[in-house]
């Protein structure tokens, strides 16, 4: 009987919790549902998934990454737990399991197809053919195309005379200190079809390396190349010669173009591991490196006696050397936000083109 007139307690919903804080009396909300959710975590698990999502595997986990996650897990009989929290999810795993969670996730993720597709090619901007028709016009002021001149007391009447006054010499230039004819050189041709060839395969090469580096940083890389190529050109060579042209600044390009994509293929395939260019993986870098020899081979040489191979092969050279020198830039540009990354790309472009101007300044 004394068990029959026992009442349990009838459960209540409590609302909300309250506090007094003096003559006020503060409400205290519930915790939120990502709160909640974290209570049905297993004491001393682990949530692996922001290891998992890290740039080298390919940034933020989609649906289809998550699916690929729980099938290794479960082939190789991990416990998990996968939860949603905001637009990301977490995988949990015990302690123990944690390190061998990650090594199988790991190698799973370094053989799924698409991966190569991690590093995104950027649009190209309208700001390079801009470039060569800027170039173009400037041939065309040189070679009187137009109704109206330039300053005859600056420039030179005769066109031919522009080469000796402007062009790479390297007499004057390792011997008199005016190496301002290093950048000057490179927007002056010798006639009509020597531009349209520069021009013709500059279209080819400088878009390709704006779309893997963005514009301002390939159009740093490409003129800065080809500056340094001349000075190598005469630092290399002993006998007076004038050479001009864009075509140094283009094999610079294609240099620094073979420079990133050797880095991304190691980068890729070491998936996070120490990068080491004399390794058992740093054979990756020689199909990139054999296709610019190739192209530079092909169309850096020629019958022409007046080719200047020197300077094409010091803008190659140079090119290799910027794009190493230059990843971690690359790298910083690629985590920034869009925003903030065109504003960057349009710096170092100003930056880039404003050599050239001053390079005139100071020949004028």
């Amino acid at each position: 009987m004394a068990l029959a007139r026992f009442r349990f307690p009838r459960p209540r919903r409590v609302i909300a919790a309250h506090s007094r804080v003096g003559s006020r009396v503060l409400r205290r909300p519930w915790p939120s549902a990502a709160t909640r959710r974290q209570a049905a975590v297993p004491f001393a698990w682990r949530d692996i998934a922001p290891a998992l999502g890290s740039p080298v595997l390919g940034g933020r986990p989609t649906e289809a990454r998550i699916n690929g996650w729980l099938l290794v897990c479960a082939a190789k009989r991990i416990p998990h737990l996968i939860l949603p929290r905001g637009r990301d999810s977490r995988l949990y795993v015990p302690a123990l399991y944690e390190n061998m969670a990650l090594h199988e996730i790991t190698a799973f993720e370094r053989e799924r197809p698409g991966l190569r597709q991690e590093v995104p090619a950027r649009g190209i901007s309208p700001l390079i053919p801009a470039c060569f028709l800027l170039l173009a016009f400037w041939h065309g002021l040189r070679f009187h195309w137009f109704p109206f001149d330039l300053p005859a007391p600056l420039f030179p009447a005769p066109a031919g005379d522009w080469a000796e006054r402007f062009g790479l010499d390297i007499y004057r230039v390792w011997f008199s200190g005016q190496w301002w004819r290093c950048a000057t050189a490179l927007t002056l041709h010798a006639d009509g079809v020597h531009l349209a060839g520069n021009i013709v395969f500059g279209l080819l090469f400088l878009p390709a390396l704006c779309r893997r580096a963005g514009t301002g940083l390939g159009l740093a890389l490409a003129l800065l190349a080809g500056i340094l190529g001349n000075a190598a050109d005469v630092a290399l060579r002993d006998a007076p010669r004038i050479s001009l042209g864009f075509s140094t600044a283009l094999f610079g390009s294609l240099g620094s173009l073979c420079g990133l994509m050797g880095a991304d293929a190691l980068r890729l395939a070491s998936a996070g591991e120490r990068l080491s260019l004399f390794g058992p993986k740093g054979g990756l870098l020689l199909p990139p490196l054999a296709a610019g020899l190739a192209l530079l081979g092909f169309l850096g040489g020629g019958a022409e006696a007046r080719t200047d191979y020197a300077a094409h092969v010091g803008g190659f050279c140079a090119g290799l050397i910027l794009a190493a020198a230059l990843l971690p830039l690359d790298a910083l540009l690629r985590r920034l936000a869009p925003g903030r990354e065109k504003a960057v790309q349009a710096l170092l472009a100003v930056l880039a083109l404003a050599l050239f101007p001053l390079a005139w300044c100071l020949a004028l």
